[in-house]
């Protein structure tokens, strides 16, 4: 996961110079296009293909949705403990 984040990284960061750059011509319409394409061509796509078809399918999109689980390893390591959910 640290490599993908890593890579995720090396991506962002062009991009967000690119993002000031554009808002500092005062061309916010350019930089609302891009953001929108960006989103909605590449990485809405993108994370559809790596959610169903290589990485973990479904269970790898609801892996978060343990909300009291998480709240429980969240106070257990804030040190203020907790009772484990049923």
């Amino acid at each position: 996961m640290m490599l993908l984040m890593a890579l995720v990284e090396v991506v962002n960061f062009p991009l967000v110079v690119c993002g000031g750059i554009v808002r500092g011509t005062a061309r916010p319409w350019l930089a609302m296009y891009a953001n929108l394409d960006g989103f909605y061509l590449l990485a809405l796509p993108l994370g559809v293909v790596l959610a169903f078809k290589i990485a973990l399918g479904l269970s790898g999109l609801l892996v978060g949705i343990n909300w009291e689980e998480e709240g429980c390893k969240a106070q257990t390591l804030a040190s203020v403990g907790c009772q484990a959910p049923e």
